[in-house]
């Protein structure tokens, strides 16, 4: 087939293009950070038994929810994600989780936002002073019924809250500076791929240009107009795929690929996983209480330490649906009861008359009422 000067310059720059952006996209891959953060989804509200699923979610967000439950979640459930996030400077920042209903936030092991309960759409911030570099985060959420909604956000100093980009967010520790290579590669990606894009549609006018080229592709393809239909339509979908959502993160072509590679290495050590994580919880007392509440916590040691079979809570810590759910489960088989002698109030709370303390844990007191 005949093939013109300016037709060879087309398909050249086209190649170019085309091995420029294989290169980017598999650099970003290489670099292993900014690929989102790991993520234990359970069908119940207690982050208790095996997870429904372990997977990798580029961000945690009310729409990958969705994506992840198949559009069908159950009526309620619970998920934690946990990784780092990468403070590109030093500085105060502001940290908030609108949610719908409970969320909290754990970086390097403090809580810092505690949206918790069950509530309507909701936001709440805390400020904090983070470090040049990683930070090991933890984000936890709980749908108690009805509607669900999440979304993580941030903000440097006094400026306005926007949800956690892609590119901070890693499965793994990693340095600073692939953090910041994958935010720039973003960015490169984007730009790249329109030039394929204009490259792809330079080529197709070159080739479909030429009366010579027509012929000859007659002769070679029976249905030219519906074989360039199909080069054209293939052309579009491969830059919509490859094109990162506006405010950067990884070509959603890139992310497809590697959460299809990732979901198959859970397949494949997913019963090796299962298996030890059973081991651990049958040979390790209280195994699984890293994801409680420390008010849980302490109130399951002063049944333990009292020796309490049955007790009461007050009607400050049942208004905490997290916490109320989380204690009649974890306390279990020791059971809530109206008529119990002894009751957990807040310190901020007042001792029922007559009622005597027996134990102060955190912010609790156990009292025995006649």
């Amino acid at each position: 087939m005949f093939i013109s000067a300016n037709q060879r310059r087309a398909l050249c720059a086209l190649a170019a293009l085309a091995g420029l952006w294989a290169i980017l996209a598999l650099a970003r891959t290489l670099l292993r950070a900014g690929d989102g953060l790991d993520a234990q989804y359970f069908a119940n509200t207690t982050w208790s038994g095996w997870p429904s699923q372990s997977v990798v979610d580029p961000e945690p967000a009310s729409a990958g929810i969705a994506a992840r439950w198949n559009g069908a979640p159950p009526p309620a459930f619970s998920i934690i994600w946990t990784g780092y996030l990468a403070a590109p400077s030093g500085g105060r920042y502001t940290l908030a989780t609108r949610s719908d209903d409970g969320s909290r936030l754990f970086v390097d092991g403090q809580l810092v936002v505690d949206n918790g309960g069950a509530h309507g759409p909701q936001t709440r911030e805390a400020r904090i002073v983070l470090t040049r570099g990683e930070h090991r985060v933890r984000l936890e959420f709980v749908e108690l019924g009805a509607g669900y909604e999440l979304a993580w956000l941030w903000a440097r100093d006094d400026q306005a809250l926007s949800p956690v980009p892609r590119w901070a967010l890693s499965v793994r520790q990693a340095p600073l500076a692939a953090v910041l290579a994958v935010r720039v590669l973003d960015g490169t990606l984007t730009a790249v791929t329109v030039l394929v894009a204009v490259a792809a549609a330079w080529t197709a006018t070159a080739i479909g240009g030429d009366p010579r080229t027509r012929t000859a592709v007659r002769r070679s393809v029976g249905r030219y107009r519906s074989a360039a239909a199909a080069a054209g339509a293939a052309a579009v979908w491969v830059a919509l795929l490859a094109t990162p959502w506006p405010g950067g993160g990884p070509p959603l072509f890139v992310t497809a690929v590697t959460a299809r590679i990732r979901d198959l290495n859970v397949i494949a050590s997913g019963a090796l996983r299962q298996f030890s994580t059973l081991q651990h919880h049958v040979g390790t007392p209280h195994a699984g209480e890293e994801v409680l509440p420390d008010r849980v916590l302490a109130m399951v040691a002063m049944l333990d330490a009292a020796h309490v079979r049955q007790y009461q809570l007050s009607a400050a810590i049942a208004a905490d649906a997290w916490v109320f759910q989380q204690m009649v489960a974890t306390a279990w088989p020791r059971t809530l009861e109206p008529t119990a002698h002894d009751r957990f109030v807040l310190e901020t709370d007042s001792v029922p008359p007559r009622c005597r303390r027996v134990d102060h844990n955190k912010d609790v007191w156990l009292v025995a009422c006649p």
